[in-house]
Order: C-alpha cells, then sequence, then structure tokens
C-alpha cells in the first residue's frame, strides 16, 4: 500500500452494494464512520508502548484489510476523508485517499478513548474492566483516563461540528477512527433513537462501518457493521 500521506499528515500535525453507491450520493451527505485495518495493539495480549501518533501501526493482516477496504471502495461517492491521530487511523484512511485522489485531513477530537492503559496492562482485561464500572458509573475514570461522560462530550463535539460542516454536501464522507470510540461515543449521539444495551456489545471489527447520513442537520444512525438499525 503506498502510505503518500502519512508522513505529510504526521509531520504537521459494512459497505453498500456498489449499485447502491449512486443512490446514496443523490441522498444528501452520508457519513461512514470507519473502524482502523488490523493494529499491532489488536493482537497483542500485553501493552508494550502508550497509544501516542506513532505507536500501533497496521500489522502485515492490517495493511491486507486496508487494501481490501481501498478496493471495495473504489466507486463509492467520496467526497471527503478524515482520521484520527494514530499511525493505524492514518495508514487505513491512506489506502482509501491514494484511489480516491484525495487529502486526509487530521480529527484528533476521535482518537480512541484513554482508559488510563500503561505498558505493561492487558489491553483486554483492562477495556472489560472499565466498561464493567461504566455500566453503573459513567463518570467512573481508571487512573488518569477518561470517563465514559468525558468520551461521549468530545464525541459528540466533533460530531455536531461534522454534521454542520457537511450538512449541504452530496457524497459520502469517511472518518477513519477507533472501534471504542465509534461504538461508545458515536453511536450514543446519534440523533434517532437507538436502544443500547451494552456498552461492551456489539464489537466493530476491523474495517467495520457505521453508516450514518444527515438529515435536517441531524445525524442518523443507518447500520453498524452492516447489519440495519432501525429507525424511530
Amino acid at each position: 500500500m503506498q502510505f503518500h500521506y502519512i508522513a505529510t499528515m504526521l509531520c504537521c500535525a459494512l459497505m453498500l452494494p456498489f449499485s447502491s453507491f449512486a443512490k446514496a450520493a443523490e441522498e444528501g451527505a452520508q457519513i461512514w464512520f470507519v473502524r482502523h485495518a488490523q493494529a499491532g495493539n489488536n493482537v497483542v495480549n500485553t501493552l508494550t508502548h502508550s497509544d501516542d501518533a506513532f505507536s500501533y501501526p497496521l500489522t502485515a493482516k492490517g495493511v491486507a484489510q486496508a487494501n481490501r477496504l481501498a478496493e471495495e471502495l473504489e466507486t463509492a461517492n467520496i467526497v471527503k476523508i478524515y482520521a484520527s491521530a494514530r499511525v493505524r487511523t492514518i495508514q487505513t484512511a491512506d489506502a482509501i485517499a491514494f484511489s480516491h485522489e484525495l487529502p486526509i485531513e487530521l480529527a484528533p477530537q476521535i482518537v480512541e478513548v484513554d482508559l488510563g492503559a500503561r505498558p505493561g496492562d492487558k489491553p483486554y482485561e483492562l477495556w472489560a474492566s472499565v466498561a464493567d464500572r461504566w455500566e453503573s458509573n459513567p463518570d467512573y475514570r481508571y487512573r488518569d483516563g477518561e470517563s465514559l461522560t468525558e468520551l461521549r462530550g468530545r464525541i459528540a463535539t466533533f460530531v455536531k461540528q461534522l454534521a454542520e460542516s457537511h450538512k449541504n454536501d452530496n457524497g459520502i464522507i469517511v472518518v477513519v477512527a477507533h472501534g471504542g470510540s465509534i461504538r461508545m461515543g458515536v453511536l450514543p449521539n446519534c440523533d434517532n433513537q437507538i436502544t443500547i444495551e451494552s456498552i461492551k456489545e456489539p464489537m466493530l471489527p476491523n474495517t467495520g462501518i457505521l453508516k450514518t447520513r444527515i438529515h435536517d442537520g441531524k445525524l442518523i444512525c443507518e447500520s453498524f457493521a452492516g447489519e440495519a438499525i432501525s429507525i424511530k
């Protein structure tokens, strides 16, 4: 994969069937929140680094996933691409950007949830423990991490700005982010009424997509990982 934007961006700072792409473009702006392809932190039992801009790039499997995603979206009417300020999201976004000859805009507001993790922690055990606490207390913070309330607040601000910026656009806006920030941050901020029974389930797989559209300035969620969301 040709990561032609990555160096510049770092220094300066599921899919519809092909026959549906034209229809999507005619219905105004859609925003597709894409989870990055498989990265190093998805396959380790113990964290080796803090989650900063350069840590945990894509694995070989992740590179293949990103290339496959770019091929599947090649005919989509993508007009804008955002990526969170992490190398794994920028690499995933770059595969899509290359085929569409589009730049990538960094969106640090949608980085992954900060669980307070440190090198040596077991990521999945930590995630399960913090999520269990959030079920009863969304203001709970582990170490110097953020609370669920804080996560949803920063994502809400980003989503509101995104919907306002693109309310008159036609086409698809791609936002490459993270499983946690999409599942626990974006999904609860949808303006259609969605019942979320658990913080931990369902999980969004690598390169999975939460598809939304902008309607009257509001964000309407339509499908999550290929499963339709009922509109209430």
